[in-house]
């Protein structure tokens, strides 16, 4: 009964958070008070609050627009529900007509590149099924001078993520550029993968036809770092199954004349092994 009680409490609390005005100068892109004083505002709490039969009543009857956007950041109500992980509002949305490939007018993010990097697999394989268009990319200069930036693949690769490996498999399949960057604004996934350790994605990324011979990174010194520099600059455990898969990389790309035992160790490198293995560090880079 107690637990009741506090649920109730909190419900309560909640629903007036919501009502009370707000400074949207002060709101973040995932909240839904963005949505206040719009002609979208009971469709935004009933999204909020996965509540369906509203969202159904909103949309089919009163006419709201699944497709309205917030003035701050441009964002839709169906990027907000992907942020804020509402799957079954997601879903209705867009069987309701929301579209997956709209943009913000911040950055010029779509639904899909929220879905690419939302950890739940699920949102992409949703969207992609209401026709979201995997070589979504963010299109909109934040400075002078800046062009696109993310795309929905390069927002599947993260080091933190586990499921990065099966998002870049639904992309490519779906038919997203595995090659596709932009020097100095947009990583190209391969190089990008490389950086960020998803050996598993960076072997993948070569069966499917990457193309190796690109520029994967720039040092410090804005120079290009091409395949063989990036792998070298990869550091695993002799015993795990990124080094198994750096492996694979290495021997594929031997048979293509690209011979990683002759690529120099960076500086940088050297002395991350030693620091990481100080007692074997020499038997270290002789295999690794």
């Amino acid at each position: 009964m107690k637990n009741k009680i506090i649920l109730i409490v909190l419900f309560v609390v909640v629903s007036c958070n919501k009502e009370e005005k707000v400074n949207k100068r002060n709101l973040l892109g995932n909240d839904f008070r963005l949505f206040q004083d719009t002609p979208v505002w009971n469709l935004a709490k009933a999204v909020d609050d996965e509540n369906l039969s509203l969202i159904k009543e909103e949309i089919n009857f009163k006419k709201a627009n699944p497709n309205y956007k917030e003035s701050k950041f441009g964002s839709t109500l169906l990027m907000l529900a992907i942020k804020n992980n509402k799957y079954k509002s997601v879903n209705l949305l867009l069987i309701l007509g929301a579209d997956p490939n709209l943009e913000d007018s911040y950055t010029g993010e779509t639904a899909m590149i929220c879905a690419s990097k939302n950890k739940d697999i699920n949102y992409l394989k949703l969207l992609l099924k209401y026709k979201g268009n995997p070589n979504s990319k963010e299109n909109v200069q934040t400075k002078k001078g800046d062009q696109a930036r993310k795309t929905a693949l390069t927002s599947a690769i993260s080091y933190f993520d586990d499921t990065s490996l099966e998002k870049v498999k639904l992309l490519i399949n779906a038919g997203a550029d595995l090659n596709y960057y932009n020097e100095g604004h947009t990583d190209l996934p391969l190089g990008l993968s490389l950086t960020l350790d998803k050996m598993d994605v960076a072997l993948y990324l070569i069966q499917k036809g990457a193309n190796y011979n690109l520029p994967m990174s720039k040092d410090t010194k804005g120079q290009n770092v091409y395949i063989l520099k990036a792998l070298r600059q990869c550091v695993f455990d002799l015993e795990s199954t990124e080094f198994q898969q750096k492996k694979q990389i290495i021997r594929y790309l031997k048979s293509k004349g690209l011979d990683y035992s002759n690529e120099p160790i960076p500086e940088k490198t050297l002395k991350k092994i030693k620091k990481k293995y100080p007692g074997n560090w020499v038997e270290y880079v002789e295999k690794y």
